[in-house]
């Protein structure tokens, strides 16, 4: 196996990663009480799919979860913001999880790319 189809490979593998911690995140952004904030094991379960969309080159996807990232962190404070905070947050969760259940290999600006 030649570096180019290893590379190719573990771009392969990296979809169905990001599948897995995207469906970790959506389980423990869940597991909240109505109105509250996600926990920490949320926000580093993002962080790190955010982090990891950025490194292998899903640009388009590293783009949607680093603005979500940034929406759960500046969570409001105040009782009555929260509902019109939760429902845009259900829909960005949910093209997110669009994007990433169509996320494929090609995808990533690294792919097909020698090294």
């Amino acid at each position: 196996m030649t570096a180019t189809s290893s590379f190719r490979a573990l771009i392969e593998k990296h979809c169905v990663t990001i599948r897995q911690m995207f469906e970790e995140f959506r389980t423990q952004y869940g597991a909240r009480s109505l109105g509250e904030p996600p926990g920490s094991e949320a926000m580093v379960t993002l962080h790190t799919l955010k982090g990891s969309c950025g490194t292998i080159g899903f640009q388009d996807l590293y783009a949607h979860v680093a603005k979500l990232h940034e929406q759960l962190k500046a969570w409001p404070t105040e009782q009555a913001a929260r509902y019109g905070f939760e429902q845009k947050i259900a829909q960005e969760i949910a093209e997110a999880a669009q994007l990433v259940d169509a996320v494929k290999p090609e995808d990533s600006t690294l792919y097909g790319r020698s090294l």
